[in-house]
């Protein structure tokens, strides 16, 4: 597979005006189709194969259809040779249909992971909104990944947007060519299926259920064309029937497995085109003796057979032989334990967590840990005195507790709230923290003011490097849990922490996580192309993992105001009276404090002023 060309090599006119077209406005007639995707509906397997069906359907339009559902006739899924010849036929400027190998929307990266094998990664929360800007396109995917979309879509259409974006959207969304691969490792997460869990091997094939299947071609097709994409076709399966990909044919769907075959054979016979000349061509580059990692066998080797192969044909009998010799792949999603597992993530009951919180004179907190916690948080609160008077703040209330019951229990689970200022935020937070340590569970506490002094020590790739080590030595001391307080993704800085941090939490099972902010949590800036030029993905461990399913995010959360405000006129009070007061008040870590003041008390407005830091409004 070919690396990415050059960034100081000027891009392709093709290239250049395929990316213009994924800032195009969709046309109103994908915007429709789109809306049938954002209402939940019953959770049947009928509906889900409907959700597919209505799928399938538009990434198999021909081109010529596209101009009216699109605008464009290149928007949409495509196979790379299809969108280069495309291309071909209507402009001098011939492009290659390995220069189109990495074609996406700007909100997706397209990496190769390894020798022959691709990877679509989405990094943000609203994966609904990024599923409807891949399949506008252009886009090339393969019939691998179009198997997958064909189930996501299934998926989506059942649950509605929402629902959706609230169950996938709490980790990097990945697409890849490795269809019938688990996810084996929680760093290389495009070596496998997001899906995989649901997938189970069965050949006896049921009429009511939803498979899909991998049908092989002859095991020479790679050899005789080399730039072709039928070595195997990946098929859905529905009703027996098989769905293919390929917007080039007039007919992708009812195709029974002896149609699928006829295509296969078909393209192998094929006469060799310019893609497998273009092939033969990049394989006359390499050194003859070399071996190619894909295939495992010499570039020299590779061209000969191409030579040897190019009027080879075959019948219908060698064609048997093959599939013979190579049993096919063959998958169902269980679609029984979908349901299941939808049920499972979606019904958590906070109210039935059976935990005593420590009364105020059990609590044991070290001088260590009240330093680090916001001023206005450091002696008063507590489970005890935190004030569950809305039903907002009765749900943050139980969450603390259920988040304690969990660390306590050594069960994994994350908890992530977002929203306006001093809504209680960091007080469900330091409740939990005062609550474990005081339990003798070790814990980190890091907070806005730490991540600014980091900042402010990064200046060049050597302190970045040393902040980044910073926060792994912290990391190793082995906590039970982390709190990451105000973490508003400070500068770079604030962005390897929030890597750092929640690496530790997919790869440790057992630990707690739980990070406030008055900004959204996003991955999107996160991870991918470092100093090193090498691209990094958020690890991921599985929908069925102990860190995932017990992950719970509430954002944009809006509320009165939890902080304590002044109850004194400052007008009022004596010089002594005056610093005393103020100076309770003084070091608090919030936003726009507001006291009422004299403006011809000189002293204590300048008494104010010596702290400009606090950010405190004189009005």
């Amino acid at each position: 597979m070919p690396t990415k060309k050059s960034p100081n090599k000027p891009p392709h006119k093709a290239i250049c005006y395929l990316k213009y077209l994924h800032k195009k406005h969709p046309s109103s007639e994908f915007v429709q189709y789109l809306s049938s995707f954002a209402t939940a509906r019953d959770k049947t397997l009928e509906v889900f194969v409907e959700g597919i069906e209505a799928f399938t359907k538009i990434a198999n339009l021909h081109p010529s259809k596209r101009i009216k559902f699109y605008g464009n006739q290149f928007a949409g899924l495509h196979y790379n040779n299809d969108l280069a010849k495309l291309w071909n036929k209507m402009s001098s400027d011939v492009i290659r249909a390995s220069q189109l190998n990495y074609l996406s929307p700007p909100e997706w990266d397209y990496q190769s992971v390894k020798e022959g094998w691709l990877s679509l990664i989405y990094k943000g929360d609203k994966l609904s909104s990024a599923l409807d800007k891949l399949i506008q396109g252009p886009t090339v995917i393969d019939c691998g990944m179009f198997c997958q979309l064909s189930l996501w879509f299934g998926i989506r259409y059942m649950l509605g947007n929402t629902a959706f974006d609230q169950l996938f959207g709490n980790a990097p969304f990945y697409l890849t060519q490795l269809t019938y691969d688990p996810i084996a490792e929680p760093y290389k997460p495009y070596l496998g299926n997001l899906l995989y869990p649901f997938l189970e091997f069965d050949n006896k094939e049921n009429f009511h259920e939803v498979y899909i299947s991998n049908v092989k071609n002859h095991a020479c097709y790679f050899l005789k064309h080399p730039g072709g994409n039928y070595s195997n076709d990946n098929c859905v399966v529905i009703r027996g029937k098989y769905i293919i990909f390929d917007p080039s044919l007039e007919n992708t769907a009812e195709l029974s497995r002896s149609d699928v075959e006829q295509l296969l054979l078909g393209v192998f016979n094929a006469q060799q085109d310019s893609n497998d000349e273009a092939k033969i061509a990049a394989y006359q580059t390499q050194n003859p003796k070399s071996i190619h990692p894909g295939f495992e066998i010499s570039y020299g080797e590779l061209v000969a057979c191409a030579k040897t192969l190019s009027d080879y044909k075959i019948d219908e009998q060698e064609f048997r032989q093959t599939e013979n010799d190579n049993k096919d792949l063959h998958v169902r999603f269980n679609f029984k334990k979908f349901c299941q597992w939808v049920m499972q993530i979606s019904d958590r009951n906070l109210d039935v967590v059976d935990y005593e919180p420590l009364s105020v004179d059990q609590l044991r907190i070290p001088e260590s840990l009240l330093t680090k916690i916001p001023y206005e948080n450091q002696s008063d609160m507590s489970f005890s005195t935190f004030k569950a008077d809305t039903p907002l703040h009765e749900e943050m209330f139980a969450i603390a507790k259920k988040f304690c019951f969990d660390v306590m229990n050594k069960k994994s689970v994350c908890v992530i709230l977002t929203g306006k200022a001093g809504i209680g935020k960091t007080a469900s937070a330091v409740s939990c923290a005062k609550e474990l340590i005081s339990r003798e569970k070790k814990i980190i506490w890091i907070s806005e003011v730490m991540v600014r002094g980091w900042a402010d020590k990064s200046k060049s790739k050597e302190e970045l490097s040393a902040c980044e080590d910073e926060i792994r030595q912290l990391l190793q001391s082995d906590p039970d849990a982390v709190f990451l307080d105000d973490d508003n993704l400070i500068d770079y800085s604030g962005k390897i922490l929030l890597e750092e941090i929640y690496g530790w939490y997919v790869t440790h099972l057992g630990r707690g996580l739980f990070i406030t902010s008055n900004e959204p949590i996003t991955f999107k800036e996160c991870y991918g192309l470092k100093f090193d030029k090498k691209y990094y993905y958020p690890p991921f461990t599985g929908y069925f993992s102990e860190q995932y399913q017990n992950t719970l995010i509430r954002s944009g959360l809006n509320a009165g105001s939890m902080r304590m405000k002044p109850d004194f006129n400052i007008a009022e009070r004596s010089d002594e009276e005056k610093t005393e007061q103020l100076a309770s008040h003084l070091f608090f870590s919030c936003n726009n404090v507001r006291y009422d003041l004299d403006d011809n008390d000189q002293k204590a407005l300048a008494l104010l002023r010596r702290f400009p830091k606090q950010r405190i409004l004189l009005i």
